[in-house]
């Protein structure tokens, strides 16, 4: 099992050939595929509307990537820096916050599902997408040495 983890790299996954199935079987331990099995099995509508979403924001968030490029996340920085994805989590702090904000006015203040310009499910979308975007900037990949041997480390944002 570690030798396929070893194996099976991120980049591998980019290509457009992401395979979920694949992945529970390659990545996750025995004990947690069996959980997931046996989760999908008693709640199949519940899991399958699950994956629905997962699928739904990726798609958002490729088409957003094409509006506004990795540099809007990135503030224009590399990621290079603990500081630079310091810079950019920040940013996304402040995006998540404004969606917190409006469903906490539209949900906690006014007891509402509805609002004229965009829905409270999209507002709980948007901070999920913020969040996995957020765990992307954060990841790193080994880009090379420096010059004592050390790896050096960037961010995955853009890459």
């Amino acid at each position: 099992m570690e030798k396929k983890v070893k194996e099976l790299k991120t980049t591998d996954l980019s290509n457009g050939q992401y395979d979920f199935e694949l992945r529970l079987k390659t990545i996750l331990p025995g004990p947690d595929v069996t959980i997931i099995k046996a989760l999908e099995k008693e709640f199949p509508e519940m899991t399958g509307q699950f994956k629905e979403f997962l699928l739904d924001e990726y798609i958002t968030f490729c088409k957003k990537q094409h509006d506004y490029g990795p540099t809007n996340i990135a503030v224009s920085q590399r990621l290079e820096t603990d500081q630079e994805i310091i810079i950019s989590l920040k940013g996304l702090w402040f995006r998540m916050n404004d969606k917190i904000q409006r469903l906490f006015s539209l949900v906690l203040k006014r007891d509402s599902l509805s609002a004229a310009n965009e829905s409270v499910e999209d507002s709980f979308k948007d901070v999920s997408v913020y969040g996995k975007i957020a765990r992307v900037v954060m990841s790193k990949v080994e880009i090379g040495k420096d010059e004592n041997g050390n790896p050096i480390y960037v961010s995955k944002w853009g890459r």
